[in-house]
């Protein structure tokens, strides 16, 4: 028997050095894999870390950007503002001119749009009310140099300022209001190139 005992302890010694060489083994590779997860994370974390950092910095521009923007805009929206009063002034200071001045300014834009032909001047209620004695002839010298006769009508337009200046069943609308719509975009480069 001693034999046998001998025999079951070589087989149990050879299967203990096994078990001990499989044990290394699955710890080697247990260790290895554990690293290389390991890595891995932490490769994947800085990365999470960086593409984290560069949203933050690319929402920080986005952020400055819309900023600049609604800045820009406000800005804008002010310039827009003090040209369209600027715009409101000037229309209320030429509507607002003493007798003498405003009838004489319409006498220079009569000038500027006097045709040939016979032609009725069509004024306001409140300009019919306080018209100088002598802008009818005015006004008629001046259709005159352009090669056609004028009269002043009685009947009062339905209007603020200026004048309506009929030709047959043409009608040329001379009011302020008018000239200023015609113009506007003119008036707000020059208004612009002024302030700025």
């Amino acid at each position: 028997m001693a034999g046998a005992e001998k025999i079951i302890n070589d087989i149990l010694l050879e299967a203990h050095s096994q078990a001990d060489y499989i044990r290394t083994v699955a710890e080697e590779k247990a260790d290895a894999i554990l690293k290389k997860a390991e890595d891995e994370s932490r490769t994947a974390l800085e990365k999470a870390e960086k593409d984290a950092e560069k949203a933050e910095k690319e929402y920080e521009a986005r952020i400055a950007s819309s900023g600049e923007m609604n800045r820009k805009k406000a800005m804008l929206a002010g310039r827009q503002e003090l040209i369209d009063e600027v715009i409101r002034q000037a229309y209320d200071k030429l509507a607002g001119l003493d007798d003498a001045a405003y009838f004489e300014m319409l006498l220079k834009l009569l000038e500027k749009t006097a045709h040939s032909g016979d032609g009725v001047l069509c004024l306001s209620e409140k300009d019919l009310k306080r018209l100088p004695a002598d802008f009818a002839q005015k006004a008629a010298d001046t259709a005159k140099k352009a090669g056609g006769s004028l009269k002043i009508s009685d009947t009062p337009e339905k209007i603020s300022d200026g004048f309506i200046l009929k030709y047959g069943g043409i009608e040329e609308n001379c009011t302020l209001r008018a000239l200023f719509d015609d113009k506007e975009e003119q008036l707000r480069d020059v208004v612009q190139s002024v302030l700025w």
